[in-house]
């Protein structure tokens, strides 16, 4: 799933040990034996026969828990009182219709936004994520993220189930808050032989939410390409994400918060007390392991790196609700949530679309910048007739040493001399790896 906000220019604790995790090893163990001759050899193969089946059966043969018992929730409307609202106000009175934009370019600035955000919550907070890593940054932001639970916010957390693996009881744990909801999206039912599951189902378990905002109040909303951890705020020495987010306010937020209620609500967005054998645990245990996590999370906010930026300008500003940045009008342009369940030819529940029709009002000048740029027969042509009406088309993506998927660069790099030879700029980042996701489109009006 793919969301995206378009600036107009211009205008935890290991699973339990299952059957699957028992036979693997020794499938394992026989395939790595030599060949033999003869019955010893047939044998062998046969072994591997039943332990193929068997692995289907644990893992291919899962089903997912009942989803009826949900409650519907939505997207604050009584935050009018809210310090953001009243210090917001004057400002958005002052030029109606249009939002407040602050890029976030540097990623201990995105860090600083986020948790100074969480710090200005009164009512509502809500996080959508394609990834959330608990480590240093991401235990920093939980912290925050509970100390609003703790104050009475009521705090929605969803997050795509592609990369929570053994997170289960983590996630369990913050979901036994009384102010905090976890979904989980597009679920795995087997947690434990995740990869047989997706073997046997990957038609459904490949289509994925890769939609990113926090959002407070319904007022002031972070969407971008970054998801939460060390990679994405430039704390991890031995890797780093050129990212981009930015921070709004304005009319444009509650659009952004009818999306994540799309998503929350969706018939795929399941509450992970109902998928995990952890959600099941009593409540002490559950209400101990959040300690844990909480003074994780202290120890996180504690350190040099994260004090440094709370203590910022950026970050001050933000919680006394004085939000810097520029004005303008916006829209957000987002995948339907019920995407995952259309055939992947069917452009209706695709954000595609939306955003193809805003880039052809381009007359001068289309800048992308994607690190995942693939572009198809279809859009090859497109991009190759908007040259040939006179707009110059640059595109920004990862080179190969760059990238951190391979077979994505593998699909782009046969594109390039077709691009180039049609008048395509094409321009590729050494490494840092980018992750960001957008577009800007120059027109004379």
């Amino acid at each position: 799933m793919a969301q995206a906000l378009i600036r107009w220019h211009g205008d935890g604790a290991a699973p339990a040990q299952t059957a699957a995790d028992t036979v693997a090893p020794r499938a394992a163990q026989i395939a790595a034996q030599p060949p033999a001759r003869g019955w010893p050899h047939a044998r062998s193969l046969a072994w591997l026969v039943v332990i193929s089946v068997w692995l289907a059966l644990v893992g291919g043969c899962a089903s997912l828990p009942a989803n009826a018992g949900r409650t519907p929730s939505y997207a604050a409307t009584d935050t009018g009182t809210t310090l953001l609202a009243r210090s917001l106000a004057p400002r958005l009175a002052q030029n109606p219709g249009q939002s407040i934009f602050y890029p976030l370019g540097a990623g201990p600035d995105a860090l600083t936004a986020r948790m100074a955000l969480a710090r200005a919550a009164q009512k509502t907070l809500d996080l959508q994520y394609y990834i959330y890593d608990v480590d240093t940054t991401g235990s920093a932001l939980l912290g925050e993220v509970i100390d609003a639970a703790d104050r009475g916010v009521r705090v929605r957390i969803l997050l795509d189930d592609i990369h929570t693996g053994k997170q289960d009881k983590t996630w369990a744990a913050i979901d036994s808050h009384p102010n905090i909801e976890v979904r989980i999206f597009n679920p795995f039912a087997n947690r434990s032989a995740r990869w047989v599951e997706l073997l046997f189902d990957f038609g459904r378990l490949n289509r994925r939410m890769h939609n990113k905002q926090m959002t407070v109040d319904n007022l002031v909303s972070i969407m971008g390409g970054r998801n939460i951890g060390d990679a994405y705020f430039s704390a991890k020495p031995d890797m780093a994400f050129s990212d981009l987010d930015v921070m709004v306010a304005g009319p444009v937020v509650p659009d952004a918060g009818k999306v994540f209620d799309e998503y929350w609500n969706s018939e795929s967005a399941y509450p992970v007390a109902t998928l995990t054998p952890e959600g099941k645990e009593a409540p002490d245990e559950l209400r101990a392991f959040r300690k844990q996590i909480e003074a994780k999370g202290d120890m996180a906010r504690a350190s040099p790196f994260v004090q440094e930026l709370l203590d910022s300008g950026l970050a001050r500003g933000i919680e006394s609700g004085h939000l810097p940045g520029y004005m303008g009008p916006a829209r957000v342009i987002a995948d339907k949530a019920d995407k995952i369940e259309e055939s992947a030819d069917d452009p209706s529940t695709h954000a595609i679309p939306q955003l193809v029709a805003m880039m052809e009002k381009a007359w001068t000048e289309l800048v992308l910048v994607s690190p995942y740029f693939v572009p198809d027969d279809k859009g090859e042509a497109w991009l190759a007739a908007m040259v040939k009406r006179g707009v110059k088309v640059r595109v920004l993506t990862n080179s190969f040493a760059a990238t951190d998927v391979s077979a994505v660069h593998a699909g782009y790099a046969p594109t390039r001399k077709r691009l180039l030879k049609a008048g395509v700029e094409l321009y590729e980042l050494k490494p840092t790896a980018s992750n960001a996701l957008t577009g800007s489109t120059f027109s004379e009006w």
